[in-house]
C-alpha cells in the first residue's frame, strides 16, 4: 500500500470548483483567441458562446435524470434541483445551443471548429479537479498505478455502503486512476486533432471529430468507471456514446465528401441592435433559484454575462462618440475654456506672464 497513492479529498475540499473555473476561463480564451484570428465579429460570437453555455449547462444536468424523474418534474411543473452533471450532456446540448443562435446571427458556416481544441483542454483541466476532489472514481483494481482515497471520500462511502470494506478501514480500495485514463485521452485527442486539421476541410468537422473521439476513448473508459445505470450489460452512457459514433461518423464522412470549395462561406455584419436582442433575454436566467446551479456554475455565468455586458456598454459608448461627435465636443470645448479662464486667474499664472512680457519688451529694446 506504501507505494501507491494515497489522496484525502478534505485536503482538496476547494479543488474542484477551482479546476472547474480554470477549465471554463482556458477554453473561453482559446475559443476567444480563435474569434479574432478568423476576424469573426465579437458581439454576435459572445451572444452565441453564453448561449451555449446555457445550453450546456441544463443538458448536463438533465441528461443525469432518468426517464421517470424527468417526465415527473415536467408533470409537476417545476425546476429540478440538479447538482450533478454529465459532461457529454453539457457537449451536445452546447452544441444545439450553438447551433441554433448562430443561425439566428447569420451565420451560414458551422462554428463548432472554434471549440475544438478549447474542449479537450477544458476537460483535462477540470478531471485533474475530480481526481483529487474524488468524483468520478475507477473500479477497485490491483493494478501497480491504482490509488486509495481517504475515509468520508465518495469513493470510501460507496465501498463501505456495498460492504466492499469494514468501518474501521482507513482507506477504500485500491481503484482505477479513471479520471487521469481521461486527462491521457484528452492529450491523444488533441495530437490526433492537429493530424486532422490538414485533412478535414469543411467548417465545423474539426469539433465533430473531437466528438467522436471523445465518445471512442469514454466508450471503453467507462468500463473501467464506477456507477451508472445498466442496461443490457452497458452503461446507458455508452449506448448514448454508440448512438453518438453510429450517427457522427457517417455524417462527418459525408459532410466532408460534399464539401465545395468554391462555396464561399461569408461572414456576417456585427449588428448591435440584434446582439443586444438576443442578449437581454440571458438576463432572465439570473432568477433560477441557485440551489439549482452549483456555486461554479453560478459564477461562471455571471461573469460570462458581465464581461459580454461590459463589451455592449463599449461598443455603445464608442458608437455615440463616433455619431455624436460633434455635439460631444461642445461642452468638452466650453470645459477647457473655463479649465483656461481659471488657471489664469491664478496668481502664479499671472505673474509668469508678466515675466515672460517684460523679458520679450527687453529683448526688443
Amino acid at each position: 500500500m506504501e507505494h501507491r497513492l494515497i489522496i484525502n479529498p478534505l485536503e482538496h475540499i476547494s479543488v474542484y470548483p477551482t479546476f472547474y473555473l480554470l477549465a471554463i476561463y482556458v477554453g473561453s480564451a482559446i475559443v476567444i483567441y480563435e474569434i479574432y484570428r478568423r476576424r469573426l465579429p465579437v458581439l454576435p460570437m459572445l451572444v452565441v458562446m453564453v448561449w451555449g453555455l446555457i445550453f450546456g449547462i441544463i443538458g448536463s444536468k438533465l441528461l443525469t435524470l432518468t426517464p421517470p424523474e424527468f417526465w415527473a418534474g415536467i408533470k409537476s411543473g417545476r425546476v429540478l434541483f440538479i447538482h450533478e452533471k454529465v459532461y457529454l450532456g453539457w457537449l451536445i446540448s452546447g452544441i444545439i445551443g450553438i447551433k441554433i443562435f448562430r443561425r439566428i446571427m447569420g451565420f451560414k458556416f458551422d462554428l463548432f471548429d472554434l471549440f475544438a481544441f478549447a474542449l479537450p483542454v477544458g476537460f483535462a483541466l477540470m478531471r485533474i479537479g475530480c481526481l483529487l476532489g474524488g468524483c468520478c472514481f475507477g473500479k477497485p483494481t490491483n493494478l501497480p498505478w491504482a490509488i486509495f482515497y481517504t475515509k468520508n471520500s465518495p469513493c470510501y462511502d460507496y465501498h463501505l455502503s456495498n460492504n466492499f470494506i469494514d468501518s474501521d478501514a482507513l482507506n477504500s480500495l485500491p481503484v482505477h486512476p479513471a479520471q487521469v485514463y481521461e486527462i491521457i485521452a484528452m492529450i491523444l485527442i488533441i495530437i490526433i486533432l492537429f493530424y486532422l486539421r490538414r485533412y478535414l476541410k469543411r467548417q465545423g468537422s474539426l469539433g465533430y471529430a473531437y466528438l467522436l473521439l471523445h465518445s471512442f476513448f469514454r466508450f471503453f473508459i467507462d468500463f473501467l468507471k464506477e456507477g451508472g445505470t445498466y442496461i443490457w450489460g452497458l452503461k446507458s452512457m455508452q449506448w448514448f456514446m454508440i448512438v453518438v459514433i453510429v450517427l457522427g461518423l457517417p455524417f462527418l464522412l459525408i459532410r466532408e465528401k460534399t464539401f465545395k470549395k468554391s462555396v464561399s462561406q461569408t461572414i456576417p455584419v456585427e449588428s448591435y441592435k440584434k446582439s443586444l436582442f438576443l442578449f437581454l433575454p440571458i438576463l432572465l436566467f439570473l432568477i433560477f433559484p441557485k440551489d439549482w446551479l452549483t456555486p461554479a456554475e453560478f459564477r461562471v455565468f455571471v461573469i460570462s454575462i458581465i464581461l459580454t455586458g461590459g463589451v455592449f456598454i463599449y461598443k455603445g459608448i464608442a458608437y455615440l462618440l463616433k455619431r455624436y461627435r460633434f455635439f460631444i465636443r461642445i461642452p468638452l470645448t466650453i470645459a477647457s475654456i473655463a479649465i483656461l479662464e481659471t488657471s489664469l486667474d491664478t496668481l502664479k499664472t499671472q505673474d509668469t506672464l508678466k515675466s515672460i512680457f517684460i523679458l520679450r519688451q527687453m529683448q526688443d529694446i
